[in-house]
């Protein structure tokens, strides 16, 4: 049975992890704008407060609350990319006529 704790324990820890380095290269880029970078940051540090939660203090409604900030980082993330797109510039191909 710890074995499976512990397992899962990785997985969610490697899930947390992952959207540092998304928030970092947000922030750096210039394609989106950074406050989702800061939002992604701050969802890695509930997301892994929140893995901690889970294995040390098993309380459903303290993960719910951990959990919040990360649903509106993601939501905010998706929203943006669905209506607004990323700020990318146009490249013209100008066509040579010969």
């Amino acid at each position: 049975m710890m074995f499976l704790s512990t397992k899962l324990l990785n997985k969610l820890t490697a899930f947390a992890l992952w959207v540092l380095p998304l928030g970092v290269l947000i922030i750096k880029s210039g394609f989106i704008p950074k406050n989702l970078g800061h939002l992604f940051i701050i969802e890695t540090l509930f997301a892994l407060i929140s893995v901690f939660v889970h294995f040390l203090v098993p309380n459903a409604t303290l993960e719910t609350l951990l959990m919040l900030p990360m649903m509106v980082a993601k939501f905010s993330f998706m929203f943006y990319l669905l209506i607004r797109g990323v700020n990318e510039p146009k490249i013209v191909h100008k066509s040579s006529c010969l």
